[in-house]
């Protein structure tokens, strides 16, 4: 098979990497204007696991804006989220969500938002884990070590792992609070699987304050808070140009559908937009 030889930006990570970007162009869903990013053309997805995160960052919302998620043969993944506004969405990505989107990629679509970034942010060790909960009322840790805050900054992420909620009651819900009164996260919720909260500065600046910090939990049971940070996505800084070797096939144009070397426009090689 004929091959083509680039120079290719590799991306110097470390151990400790939190987040990576997928995309980071401006894109207007409008009326189910799709960005499809193919796995082929966006391998950062082929990293993606269960309890990881999706996040979109929108930009530009008009009333009734929606955000779905679907995979690349335009099926639900069952990820939507309605009435949005500018800001940050996380979507947890569930085991055959991980396995759909890390074989194959996702398209972004809806309509009626601007969006300019998707990131991959990945599940990290839990800053809390036990089991907290039980079927009568309020349940309530031992006050909390604040330290286990220390390193969250304004525009992280909480992940509450939630299972056990209780069929006799509808009234599942958790909590974390601040001098016992004061919810920095609370979820009133129907389903198991990972809860989220982005941290605004005020959250963090309680979080790591002098008050007391407790974890509540009503009618289910919580076993973990994951931290996941948005602020250390991973952009190409460092670049190593060594040369290596690209098939043809690996050319897809903006749609990610698979073109040749006779192709005219813009195409995608190795995740990277070249005219040709």
């Amino acid at each position: 098979m004929k091959k083509i030889f680039i120079l290719f930006a590799a991306v110097v990570l470390s151990a400790a990497m939190h987040a990576e970007v997928v995309f980071s162009e401006e894109h207007n869903v409008g009326s189910w204007n799709a960005q499809q990013l193919p796995v082929s053309g966006y391998d950062v997805l082929s990293k993606a696991g269960a309890g990881d995160l999706i996040v979109i960052t929108v930009s530009a919302v008009e009333e009734g804006g929606r955000i779905c998620l679907q995979n690349m043969a335009w099926g639900g993944l069952g990820y939507d989220a309605y009435n949005v506004t500018t800001g940050v969405y996380p979507f947890v990505l569930t085991e055959a969500a991980a396995k759909e989107i890390s074989t194959n990629g996702l398209i972004v679509t809806g309509e009626k938002y601007t969006f300019n970034k998707v990131e991959l942010l990945y599940q990290k060790n839990a800053l809390w884990e036990g089991e907290l909960g039980h079927d009568d009322d309020w349940a309530q840790s031992d006050e909390l070590d604040r330290n286990i805050f220390s390193g969250q900054v304004a525009g992280d992420i909480l992940g509450f792992q939630v299972s056990n909620l209780t069929a006799t009651s509808e009234w599942h819900c958790f909590a974390l609070r601040v001098n016992w009164e004061t919810n920095v996260a609370e979820g009133w919720i129907s389903s198991e699987g990972t809860h989220v909260k982005v941290l605004s500065a005020d959250d963090v600046t309680l979080l790591q304050g002098e008050n007391p910090v407790v974890l509540l939990a009503r009618y289910l049971t919580i076993t973990a808070v994951y931290p996941y940070s948005k602020t250390k996505s991973v952009t190409p800084t460092d670049i190593d140009r060594t040369p290596v070797s690209v098939d043809n096939h690996r050319r897809l144009n903006l749609l990610g559908q698979p073109v040749d070397e006779n192709y005219k426009g813009i195409v995608i090689v190795n995740g990277k937009k070249v005219l040709q």
